[in-house]
């Protein structure tokens, strides 16, 4: 459930049927600009936030790969997805002129 939050929380809810052809491109696009998103992060926030969401690890298993203690993993990843709020609640992410792919927008 995160994870799709995290990747497809631009969109809105997801529904049941399988998605369209423009859903899929949406969703693709929507993917990118996550990952784009996760790249501004600060470094352990962004570690943690994909180890989590994108490789399905569990706060233990994130814990123990980046040595640290599991308050720890929930704090960096409670923040990345602050961070995630509140860039998705007060702007969309764009892409940067002449960029092929969608990049997020630091303030």
């Amino acid at each position: 459930k995160a994870r799709h939050a995290l990747l497809t929380g631009l969109a809105g809810e997801a529904t049941s049927h399988p998605p369209t052809p423009a859903q899929e491109l949406a969703q693709s696009e929507e993917r990118d600009q996550a990952l784009a998103f996760i790249r501004h992060l600060p470094p352990r926030e962004a570690e943690a936030i994909t180890l989590h969401v994108l490789e399905e690890l569990d706060y233990s298993e994130v814990a123990d790969a980046m040595g640290c203690s599991q308050p720890t993993v929930r704090v960096l990843i409670g923040r990345a997805r602050e961070r995630f709020r509140t860039a998705r609640d007060s702007r969309p992410l764009r892409p940067i002129a002449g960029d092929a792919k969608p990049e997020f927008q630091p303030d």
